[in-house]
Order: structure tokens, then C-alpha cells, then sequence
């Protein structure tokens, strides 16, 4: 069930609809309240949902081991940024950067942070078909002229398709959009 419930929240937050991602996330909490997923997903819902304090509260919760760190380094890069804290925003960047992350991961940090050009240069430095762009992170990218261009170019096949939207509730709640 809770895996289930990982693979909708994720559909649901990449679909852009973080309201009910928090439903979707609630419900992984009652069953499961350590899963570094659930936080993660949590701390990027967060941010979508144009709330970085409590993206950034979810990604202080992640424990101390190598990817939990690497994860709070990148979404409180995005939420300090977000709040303004522009000096801590930089601080979890070089903190990300040392962790030798991938073009990708550094592309959603620049994307989120309105450093759209600089998102698009790290993303076209890829290898063709390395990594798959499905991603809530990116999503701010796909109204850009420049997008289905680079699709074209560098993504997998399946990528070509996160431009649609799939419209399913959770049972027994409301369907929230943006």
C-alpha cells in the first residue's frame, strides 16, 4: 500500500497537483512516518505548493546519511532561496555541488531558483538519453519555447510525454487544482 501510495503522490506532484500529493502524503505518513521518501516528497510538495518554510522544516527531518543529506541540501537550497535566505540558499548549493550530483539535479536547483538559462545550459551539457526529465522540478521548464526543443534533442522517448496531464483523484477526496 505504501508503495502504491509513493508511485501516486509522485504522478500527482509531476501532474502539478500538489494538493492532493498531500493527501497522497498524509496517507504514507500514517503509514510509515520515518520513510525518508514520504519526507522528501513532502519537502518538494512544499515547494510547489509556493510554501518553502515547511519544505524546508520536511527536509530538516531527513537523518544523517549520505543521501538523506544530499536530498536536504538540494530541496533547502530551493526553499532558502524561496524565502529569501539567499546566503543559506548558497550555502545548501555548495553543499549539494560537493556530493558530485548530476547536471539534472543541478538543473531543478537553477530552475526552481528563476535561473531558467542557466538550467537550460546544465541540461544541454547531458548526454542524449542519459536521464530521464519526468520531474515535478522541472516542470517550471515545460513553457519555455526551449523545452520540447530540448525533448526532442536529448530526452528518452517516455519523456516526450510529460507534457500531459492525467486527471485521477485518490479515493474519497477532492480534486484540488492550482
Amino acid at each position: 500500500m505504501l508503495e502504491l501510495l509513493q508511485k501516486i503522490a509522485v504522478r500527482i506532484s509531476i501532474d502539478r497537483r500538489p494538493h492532493d500529493a498531500i493527501v497522497a502524503l498524509d496517507r504514507m505518513r500514517a503509514l510509515d512516518l520515518s520513510s525518508e521518501f514520504t519526507v522528501r516528497l513532502a519537502g518538494a510538495t512544499y515547494i510547489l505548493l509556493n510554501q518553502p518554510q515547511a519544505a524546508l522544516e520536511e527536509y530538516m527531518k531527513l537523518r544523517e546519511t549520505p543521501n538523506a543529506l544530499r536530498s536536504r541540501a538540494h530541496g533547502s537550497a530551493i526553499a532558502y532561496y524561496q524565502l529569501g535566505q539567499f546566503d543559506n540558499a548558497k550555502t545548501a548549493m555548495e553543499e549539494f555541488a560537493a556530493f558530485k550530483v548530476s547536471g539534472t539535479r543541478l538543473a531543478e536547483i537553477y530552475a526552481q531558483t528563476d535561473r531558467i538559462d542557466l538550467a537550460f545550459e546544465i541540461l544541454h551539457q547531458q548526454e542524449p538519453g542519459c536521464c530521464s526529465y519526468r520531474n515535478y522540478f522541472l516542470n517550471i521548464l515545460h513553457n519555455d519555447p526551449r523545452w520540447p526543443v530540448f525533448l526532442k534533442e536529448f530526452a528518452k522517448p517516455r519523456d516526450e510525454n510529460t507534457a500531459r496531464t492525467f486527471k485521477f483523484t485518490l479515493p474519497g477526496t477532492p480534486s484540488k487544482q492550482n
